[in-house]
Order: C-alpha cells, then sequence, then structure tokens
C-alpha cells in the first residue's frame, strides 16, 4: 500500500470553490478511486485509494496521466466520446497498474468546469476484479448447471412451492409427460400428479425422496414414478425442484417376478402334497411289509416247531430201534452220531454254532467233539486222517478265539 502524502491543495481549491476543507476530506477518505484530470488526460489530483490501486505514488500519476493508466482500447475511445457529447459517462473500462498487469475498473466521469474556467474531469474509479470473477464464476456455474438440467436423463421440475406453479422443465420431462416447456410453465404441479393429495403433502413435510407415486401425462395415461426433491429459496420465494423417474419397466419387472415367485410357491406345495401322498402311501407300505415279515417269521416258527415234532415223531424212535438190533460197531456207532444229529438239528446248538463262521466240515466236527468223541473216532466216521482232525481243532479254536488259551474244546462247545 502507497504511504500517505499530502493533497496538491492548490487544483482542489481550484476546482472546488468553498467548503475546501470539506471536500478535501471527502476526497482523500474516500474508498473509491478519485482522480482529477484535464481534457488532454493530464492528472491534477489523485486520492490514496487511486495511487493504491494504479500502485504508483500521486507524483507518478501526475506525470505519466491518464494515458499510463487507462488501457487504450476502443472502450476507452468510446467512453471518451460520450462524455464529450453528454458532460459524463459511466461503464467499465480496463486500467493498467505500475507493473503493466491489468485490471477491471468501473469507471464514473463527469466534465466540469472550475473556478478559473477551466474545463476538467472527475472521474471514481472502482476495482471490480473481483466481482468480475465472482460473475464469471457465477456464470460458469450457471451454464454447468443448465448443461446439466438440460442433459440429464431423470425428467426436473422447478416448482414454486407457494402457488404450485412448474417455472422450469427440462427436456426430459418434456419427453416423458408430453407437454413443451411453454405448456409446462402454464399449468401446475398437481395437474402432472394423479395422486394430488399425496403429493401436496409431501411438499408441505419437505419430503426429500418418494420411492412410488403415480403421475399423470399429457394424454391421460397413469404411470409409476420415483421421486427425489429438493427445497431452496431463490429472491424471496420458495421453490422445489423435483427429480422424477418413469419406473414403469422396474414395477412390470417387479411383477412379473412376483408372479414367477407365487407360481413357484404353488408347485411347491403341490409337489409337498404330492410328496406327502407318497409317504403315506410308503408307510403303508412298510406297515404292510412289517405284518408280511411277521406273518412269515410266524410261519417259519411254526415250520421249525412242525420239523422239530417230525424228527422227534417219525425219525428218532425208529433210530432207536435200530440200535437195540444186530448192528456191527461201526454201525452201531453210526446210529448213534445220527441220532445226536438229528437231536441237535431239534436244538438251538447247531443255530448257535452256525453264526460262528464255521465251515460245513467244521460244524461237523465240533458236534462230534461236543459229543465227546475222540479225534479217531470223528476221523473214522467222516473218513479222514487224524491230522486233518488237528486241523479241523485248530481252526474251530482259532474262530473261537481259543488260541493260546488253555480253555477245553469240548466243554465251550457245550456252553454253547
Amino acid at each position: 500500500m502507497t504511504e500517505s502524502r499530502p493533497l496538491s491543495v492548490k487544483p482542489v481549491q481550484e476546482a472546488m470553490p468553498g467548503s475546501e476543507d470539506r471536500y478535501r476530506s471527502l476526497f482523500e477518505t474516500s474508498l473509491d478511486g478519485m482522480l482529477l484530470t484535464q481534457q488532454d488526460g493530464t492528472v491534477l489530483a489523485a486520492n490514496s485509494r487511486a495511487c493504491e490501486m494504479f500502485l504508483m505514488k500521486e507524483e507518478e500519476l501526475l506525470r505519466v496521466g491518464r494515458p499510463g493508466v487507462m488501457v487504450d482500447d476502443e472502450s476507452l475511445k468510446a467512453a471518451i466520446a460520450e462524455r464529450a457529447k453528454t458532460g459524463r459517462f459511466q461503464g467499465e473500462l480496463m486500467a493498467r497498474r505500475s507493473d503493466g498487469s491489468t485490471f477491471s475498473v468501473e469507471v464514473s466521469s463527469t466534465l466540469f468546469t472550475a473556478a478559473n474556467g477551466q474545463e476538467m474531469t472527475a472521474m471514481t474509479i472502482r476495482d471490480v476484479t473481483e466481482r468480475r470473477r465472482a460473475l464469471e464464476a457465477l456464470t460458469k456455474s450457471e451454464n454447468r448447471f443448465r448443461s446439466l438440467f438440460e442433459t440429464s436423463q431423470d425428467s426436473i421440475l422447478v416448482v414454486d412451492r407457494d402457488t404450485g406453479d412448474i417455472i422450469a422443465a427440462n427436456g426430459a420431462a418434456c419427453s416423458l409427460y408430453g407437454y413443451t416447456e411453454d405448456e409446462f410453465l402454464r399449468i401446475k404441479n398437481l395437474d402432472v400428479s394423479s395422486e394430488p393429495d399425496k403429493t401436496r403433502a409431501a411438499i408441505n413435510n419437505l419430503v426429500t425422496r418418494v420411492p412410488l407415486r403415480h403421475h399423470r401425462k399429457k394424454d391421460g395415461t397413469i404411470f409409476p414414478v420415483e421421486i427425489a426433491g429438493g427445497y431452496f429459496v431463490e429472491d424471496g420465494r420458495r421453490l422445489h425442484t423435483a427429480f422424477i423417474r418413469d419406473i414403469t419397466a422396474l414395477k412390470s419387472a417387479q411383477e412379473e417376478l412376483k408372479g414367477h415367485r407365487d407360481r413357484l410357491q404353488e408347485l411347491v406345495k403341490e409337489r409337498t402334497a404330492e410328496l406327502e401322498k407318497k409317504t403315506l402311501v410308503v408307510e403303508e407300505l412298510n406297515a404292510a411289509l412289517k405284518l408280511l415279515l411277521h406273518q412269515v417269521q410266524e410261519e417259519k416258527e411254526a415250520l421249525g416247531q412242525q420239523l422239530v415234532a417230525n424228527v422227534k415223531r417219525l425219525v428218532l424212535p425208529y433210530v432207536r430201534m435200530l440200535m437195540k438190533g444186530k448192528l456191527e460197531e461201526r454201525q452201531r456207532s453210526l446210529l448213534s452220531i445220527m441220532e445226536g444229529n438229528l437231536n441237535e438239528i431239534v436244538s438251538p446248538f447247531l443255530r448257535n454254532i452256525q453264526q460262528l463262521g464255521l465251515t460245513p466240515r467244521e460244524t461237523e466236527v465240533a458236534n462230534l467233539i461236543r459229543d465227546g468223541r475222540t479225534s479217531k473216532e470223528i476221523a473214522e466216521v467222516i473218513g479222514v486222517g487224524n491230522r486233518a482232525i488237528d486241523s479241523y481243532r485248530n481252526s474251530i479254536r482259532k474262530k473261537l478265539k481259543l488260541n493260546n488259551k488253555k480253555t477245553n474244546l469240548q466243554t465251550h462247545l457245550k456252553t454253547l
């Protein structure tokens, strides 16, 4: 900032006759730059703010004059011509600082005649660089949002909350509803809603999202929409912005999906009922099979009892009668074995011993051992050598898990 310095009093006194102190104070303390110039552009006086704006001392401004601080372009020439014609000029011009940089200024210039009869110009200069930047930024922002507004695929309506008037509609809204932009500006927001009470309540309560609402097109078609709302005040006017999306396709897909889901549930119910019927049939078959098996078991037991009774009544008596006759020793021995075997057939021994995994020959040998027959007697009965009988004995002991035990085989077989 330029240091404070005393004014050149004489030019100011000559230009402002009477109340010099008052005018000099206004001149010096003004927040705007002020210059007094001759018609040829020579600067006669400059206040502190002007020196700050141009980065010059007053002496420098007096030396360079108007040509040194104002950019000589068509705008300046037009301003000088207007002032010469009307005695006044007000508008924006380009100014130049001492470092060569330029900036926008708002100039108010008045031509007047001083007390000495000399024509002078009083110039008030205001730096509007920041204001211009703000306006440019605002213009860019407006252009950006205008582009978003016009190119949005969602319909956008701007509505006066108090009157319901639609004050703006983008191209997507015109395409969706069938109205032209001018037609939109002549109707109200409730004219496009098929649920006006709900629409009015949502706006009054400042609702920002409505997942489902039904709107009406110009031709009367009712269709579902999803709405996102925004609320703001502009120049004291309460406005509402509605971003509207047609969800007809979405609702159709949801309905179709619901139909498929309902059909699937019906199929599941039908299949479940069918399975329950089949399960009931299977349970009935299982019950019948259990009854049949029980009957078979009873018949088997009855048959076994009948077999036992027949052997005891029809076979064993005759075997005993043969044993009383004249027989060789070997024949008597064989009959004795036959009698024992028949007794075993009708006893639980053979049934128990068969569960041990013995072969038929091992079963026969085990039965003879149990009856107290010696290895020699067993060998003669089944027609094999003594060594074979020893082998059968070892195999039987192994299957009965009697190896390396001192348990008597005959005694153990009797316990079975």
